[in-house]
């Protein structure tokens, strides 16, 4: 370099000035002196370095940004009417498989808005692994179309982003199953009045449900306790028994004090003996199954033999619930719809010129829409939709398995049913029982009560139970019971 430009210049300017072409000659040849020039030397490297960092720090956001993109964490989901699953767990596939069996049976009444379901499932999980598994899962279901997206389910905004408000359903299902495992060995009478903030309702043992198990029934470690509780998160109820334990003491989840707890609350004759003198018969009214030849004359003078039934001077309730006839499905579902409609409508226009006092009239309507329309009209009619209650299973069963086989047995024709009960088959007039005896006293006809209906409004798993309840003649026990009416006192 020195011998192309001359000797008139040294080595050291030589560099320099290759150095000032390369960065900026402008400013940089404006420089004599060494000093200056290694100033200008350290800015220039430091420079390029920060410029270099911040080149590669865009370049790594840039490159995060379209990731999540690609994963759909940020993406405004535009869907509506669709169906959120939360969570991925081992009842995934079945879930799936649920909801297509159902969307295709509302395809063939002609209840559905599209001709495929939309599913979207959020996880954690990355969005390429959600792909492959739902893939792999949805070969054979024809009839949902299911869509991915990854994100934290524990932040809110991933919901606004799935468009919650707008989902028809948003099932969750659980990582993590809550277990007993202390409740081991202990006899099922412990347990059913041990719990405070949940009511029992019975095993579930080898695949199978048992909602009136004996008393003297010991829990084995595989068994697992169906009971109805409010939603606490991960929060498991408490079992709690009247001895008092100080804080300190552990025996609360020793076996022998939780039997020597029972046997302080089994007084078991006389106790037994004054709850079967509170339980009174119930009258029996005419039962409404089917229409004859002539429907109108035939209701008409069903429902005045129901109210002649009654003393003069007793208020029982009265209700009328239209129920549709499978043949009425086959063919156009709203003209089934229409026709429970004017069933209901029929019944209460009887009943208003007879002058019988009705405390629900209910018909089990598939459209919700034209439920909503009627009640809107006639305020004092009420509707049961199909697709309402299905889809609440549904949820429950996406939670836990093993519900799918509770409400086999509950909807089944031959299995246990929920009944709303007269209050008069377990107490007398002018007593003031708690739910807890209530409970008890339902027990010996082996029913479980899991609430109570109080001036028309339900009120499920009440807390506290020991309180006594102020309950009138027109209340009633919600039971899960074998038989409608008055069943047999097991002793």
């Amino acid at each position: 370099m020195e011998k192309y430009r001359g000797s008139t210049q040294s080595l050291e300017d030589c560099f320099w000035e290759a150095w000032a072409c390369l960065c900026s000659s402008s400013t940089h040849l404006k420089q004599r002196t060494r000093i200056e020039r290694v100033i200008g030397f350290v800015l220039a490297i430091w420079g390029i370095l920060f410029y270099s960092r911040l080149l590669s720090t865009m370049t790594e956001q840039f490159r995060n940004n379209m990731h999540r993109l690609r994963e759909g964490a940020q993406v405004q989901v535009l869907e509506t009417d669709h169906i959120i699953i939360c969570g991925v767990n081992n009842r995934l596939g079945f879930v799936l498989k649920q909801l297509n069996k159902y969307h295709e049976f509302a395809v063939r009444l002609g209840t559905a808005t599209a001709r495929r379901q939309r599913i979207l499932l959020l996880s954690d999980l990355p969005r390429k692994q959600m792909d492959r598994l739902a893939d792999n899962i949805a070969k054979d279901l024809n009839h949902i179309d299911i869509l991915t997206k990854s994100c934290s389910l524990s932040l809110t905004k991933s919901f606004e982003r799935a468009a919650a408000n707008k989902a028809r359903a948003i099932i969750i299902l659980p990582t993590k199953e809550d277990r007993f495992p202390h409740l081991a060995g202990l006899g099922y009478r412990q347990l059913r009045r041990g719990f405070q903030e949940a009511v029992v309702c019975g095993l579930y043992r080898d695949g199978k449900i048992y909602f009136h198990p004996n008393d003297e029934e010991v829990l084995k470690e595989t068994d697992k306790v169906l009971f109805i509780a409010p939603v606490h998160g991960k929060k498991k109820p408490l079992l709690s028994y009247p001895h008092e334990v100080q804080d300190s003491d552990n025996s609360i989840n020793n076996l022998e004090t939780l039997k020597q707890n029972s046997e302080f609350l089994n007084q078991a004759l006389d106790v037994t003996r004054k709850r079967l003198e509170n339980i009174v018969k119930r009258p029996k009214n005419i039962r409404f199954k089917g229409w004859k030849s002539n429907g109108i004359q035939y209701l008409r003078d069903t429902i005045i033999n129901i109210q002649r039934s009654f003393k003069k001077e007793e208020d029982c309730p009265f209700s009328i619930a239209v129920i549709s006839d499978k043949e009425w499905q086959v063919g156009d579902p709203s003209r089934a719809d229409k026709n429970s409609a004017y069933s209901l409508l029929l019944a209460e226009s009887i009943c208003g010129k007879l002058g019988v006092k009705v405390h629900n009239l209910v018909a089990e309507i598939v459209d919700s829409k034209l439920g909503k329309q009627i009640t809107r009209i006639r305020p004092s009619l009420t509707y049961i939709a199909a697709e309402e209650v299905m889809s609440l299973v549904t949820a429950q069963v996406a939670e836990n398995s093993e519900l799918n086989d509770v409400w086999q047995d509950i909807l089944n024709a031959e299995g246990d049913e929920i009944y709303v009960k007269d209050i008069g088959l377990y107490m007398k007039r002018g007593e003031k029982p708690s739910f807890n005896e209530l409970s008890e006293r339902a027990n010996l006809r082996r029913e479980v009560a899991i609430g109570y209906v109080k001036n028309n409004k339900k009120v499920i798993n009440p807390v506290p139970k020991s309180e006594p309840l102020s309950l009138e003649a027109t209340d009633a026990l919600i039971v899960i019971s074998e038989l409608e009416g008055e069943q047999p006192v097991v002793m």
